[in-house]
């Protein structure tokens, strides 16, 4: 049972933090060590560049791969407006960006859930925690109709009429 709910609190968050605009995003790197660490999940809220502050975390994506997102500290601005961040664990800054790039402001750390995602992600954690839970509440509802008398391929439908 626990195995089926999770899936289901799981899309749940997910819907809930899409709704509200924000975003959850899994931690690959060590470059923000001690403030998270890989296999951590951030939650990002989109905000206009304009808004942010020096010490800000950001989430944007990177100038040489659009695949990938980057979450560091915000440490400046050029006069020309680009943003200028720093891995808190990193000894460089990052090349400047325009703010078109951000994603959003970091607003949470969820420790150890970007692995339930990353496994989510896989063959595997897709059978475990999707594929069987689903199937079991499949078997389940056969059952049901079978301990019912009726048979579990007719649907029965019922029409409420106004009288």
């Amino acid at each position: 049972m626990v195995l089926a709910i999770l899936p289901i609190a799981l899309g749940a968050g997910l819907t809930i933090l899409h709704v509200r605009g924000e975003r959850l995003l899994n931690v690959q790197t060590a470059s923000m060590v001690p403030v998270f660490r890989p296999g951590d999940a951030i939650v990002t809220q989109s905000v206009q560049a304009s808004h942010l502050r020096t010490g800000d975390i950001i989430a944007y994506r990177s100038l040489a791969d659009p695949d990938m997102t980057i979450t560091h500290r915000l440490i400046g601005r050029e006069p020309d407006g680009r943003l200028v961040t720093a891995g808190d664990a990193l000894h460089d800054t990052d090349r400047p960006f325009p703010a078109r790039l951000i994603i959003g402001r970091a607003t949470a750390v969820a420790p150890r859930l970007g692995r339930v995602l990353d496994l989510l992600c896989q063959p595997p954690g897709l059978v475990i925690f999707v594929y069987l839970p689903a199937a079991g509440i499949i078997a389940a509802e056969l059952v049901r109709l079978r301990r019912s008398g009726r048979p579990a391929y007719l649907v029965h439908w019922r029409y409420a009429t106004k009288g």
